[in-house]
């Protein structure tokens, strides 16, 4: 479908860049802009800069960059329609929505023909849990015995799927879905024998959002009892579900999260569901599967601090000390608490009621070397070895840590608590640091080795293989393509200041540069664009560019305009110390009359060298009027480079 170019605008000129994007990440105000660690790629120090002003976003580590839309499309890996309804039902801004069949729905992409599916499937489990007599009775009652209310089975999309052998494929083929669509998106299953079932058969369905709400896949439990079944069933891999890189409840917690900086992390569906019903919101569960590190990354975006809950049980202990050292090597704040035998947070609100569990939580949570070294103090103190075992393992949890005060402090705290010399931490911290960086040279010398005796063509090769050497370019062209890419940037960000009475940027650059042809394609379709403004007497500005609908000028508009932008001189500099700082536009015509200068001499050098190329391959005749010209672009040459104050030998 096609969506109107007015309510194109209109979404664009109502979208909040920053509040779209602190959905996804937690900002930090930098003078006018935001900053923070990049959503896109794993960074320590924030490179992402959002700005309000402009609307637009870039990451000065792995170059994304965009608007609105744009971060919506990348980071949830929507399409252009779908990123602009998104951001439409947010602003309360009606699309018109032609309808259409599901078979044309399914011409889409993969991912989104899956997207469409699910969005179906979750909606069909949702009617079947309260419409359909068995859903009712068995799936409704089964939540409601588990003490959800209504609220929170709406919040979390909770549905029923009916024990039926292929119901959910009959019904999806009757609306234009195909088995091999459905099969895709993890909702049925082909045996060897040709045989087609639904997936989910006779359990109460827990849908998993992305964090923008959209249905990735589902978890299920079983009701019924056959003990051959898993009680619980997740969603198989697909192209858009994969459960290590899924919290499930994020999209229900993250604001929550971001308000407390702080993050409850649970194992099951039903605690999530039953803190968020007691007021406790800010929580997820890592869907079933042991915490990963994708899983960590994608909830640091939201708070710098975890809470790990888990059941009192040897399992349980044994999972919160595997996620407490992947958490550490992440740089995240970790506390953690333990329930009493037998309870999990679900059971537990249960027995005490929401305010006894918030008050359980704020007592029982302990810091990470509080908790993990308590966690053996019912143990015998006295064996040796088994202190000499802990203290080990707490330098090498301490030891992942990236931050040197943090480990600092952990070690001072760890010391006192196990009644040990800090000092022998330390050392014995440096030894593991010492071990890991001989495994790193010993990776290396292998490396060395394969090389000198060709195994395999070398590392290096295979490398260059796939990513070839990069050559040098003409450093001639390149600086053409530097000035104009300059020449462009003046364009796009004071075109439409004055020069001079009625002479603005635009008609300066508009002039001078119907003199000169572009080499760099880029930049020509820019210059392109500027004519047919100017032509129908409009003045070119940076909202116009940043907002183009053309996403390769968009990004161009955005890399240029967004150069100086990461290092700005603070307000302090006049405010405190009265230092005044000389800024481009306040020298406008010195700048713009330089810059034309500069690409007129580079082009000129280009003019004469080809020049030279041919003399090679011409009649004594052609040869000398080629010198001739060549006499007189050297003396345009000498005229700009004197204006610029250089000389030319």
């Amino acid at each position: 479908m096609s969506i109107p170019a007015h309510i194109i605008e209109q979404i664009r000129n109502s979208s909040d860049i920053v509040d779209v994007v602190q959905d996804y990440v937690q900002l930090k105000k930098k003078g006018k802009d935001y900053t923070a660690c990049c959503p896109f790629h794993n960074e320590k120090s924030p490179s992402f800069y959002v700005s309000k002003v402009k609307q637009i976003f870039k990451c000065f580590g792995c170059g994304k960059a965009g608007d609105v839309i744009t971060f919506i499309r990348e980071i949830d890996g929507m399409s252009y329609v779908e990123a602009l309804k998104y951001l439409g039902s947010k602003l309360g801004i009606e699309i018109p929505d032609e309808p259409m069949s599901a078979e044309a729905e399914v011409k889409q992409t993969e991912k989104e023909s899956i997207y469409i599916i699910l969005n179906w499937a979750k909606n069909e489990f949702k009617r079947l849990l309260t419409e359909h007599e068995e859903g009712k009775s068995i799936g409704y009652s089964y939540f409601k015995e588990r003490g959800l209310n209504e609220e929170s089975i709406k919040t979390f999309e909770l549905g029923y799927s009916l024990p039926q052998r292929d119901y959910l494929l009959k019904e999806a083929l009757k609306v234009g879905y195909t088995e091999s669509q459905l099969e895709s998106a993890g909702l049925i299953s082909k045996r060897d024998d040709g045989s087609i079932s639904d997936k989910f058969r006779g359990r109460v369905m827990f849908p998993i959002h992305q964090v923008s709400g959209k249905v990735l896949g589902f978890g299920a439990r079983m009701l019924g009892t056959d003990k051959n079944a898993p009680k619980y069933l997740n969603s198989p891999e697909t192209a858009v579900y994969h459960k290590s890189d899924v919290l499930y409840g994020l999209f229900q917690a993250k604001n929550h999260i971001r308000a407390a900086g702080n993050a409850y992390l649970t194992e099951g569906y039903l605690d999530v569901i039953a803190m968020h019903q007691a007021g406790v919101k800010n929580v997820v569960a890592s869907s079933g599967t042991s915490l990963t590190v994708e899983q960590i990354r994608l909830l640091k975006r939201y708070g710098p601090s975890v809470t790990m809950l888990y059941d009192g049980d040897a399992a349980g202990i044994k999972a919160s000390i595997r996620g407490i050292d992947l958490l550490l090597e992440e740089d995240m704040e970790v506390r953690a608490c333990l329930f009493p035998d037998g309870d999990d947070p679900d059971s537990y609100i249960k027995k005490v009621g929401a305010q006894n569990f918030e008050t359980y939580l704020k007592l029982n949570s302990k810091d990470f070397v509080t908790f993990k070294i308590g966690l053996f103090a019912d143990e015998d103190s006295n064996d040796p070895y088994k202190r000499a075992e802990l203290i080990k393992d707490m330098v090498a949890s301490i030891m992942k840590i990236p931050n040197a005060i943090r480990r600092a402090v952990c070690f001072t705290q760890c010391a006192k608590a196990l009644a040990v010399d800090e000092q022998m931490l330390i050392t014995e911290g440096n030894k593991i640091l010492l071990e890991m960086q001989r495994g790193d040279r010993a990776r290396a010398r292998r490396e060395e080795e394969l090389q000198e005796n060709g195994a395999a063509e070398s590392v290096q090769d295979l490398l260059d293989e796939i990513n070839p050497p990069i050559q040098l370019g003409d450093p001639l062209l390149a600086a053409i393509e530097q000035y104009e890419r300059e020449s462009i940037r003046m364009v796009m960000q004071y075109g439409d200041r004055l020069l001079a009475d009625d002479y603005y940027v635009a008609d300066f650059y508009e002039e001078e540069l119907s003199q000169l042809a572009f080499i760099t394609p880029i930049y020509d379709r820019v210059y392109s664009i500027f004519r047919e403004l100017m032509e129908t007497g409009q003045l070119p500005t940076s909202e116009y560019f940043l907002k183009h609908p053309d996403q390769e000028i968009q990004q161009v508009a955005i890399s240029i305009l967004t150069v100086h932008e990461r290092y700005k001189v603070s307000d302090i500099w006049f405010n405190k110390y009265e230092i005044v700082i000389r800024y481009e536009e306040d020298e406008l015509k010195t700048h713009v009359a330089k810059d034309m200068l500069r690409l007129k001499l580079k082009n000129t050098d280009k003019i004469m060298r080809d020049m030279i190329q041919k003399m090679a391959d011409s009649t004594e005749e052609a040869e000398l009027e080629l010198m001739t010209l060549l006499l007189g672009y050297q003396t345009v040459k000498k005229t700009i480079a004197e204006q610029l104050g250089r000389v030319v030998g």
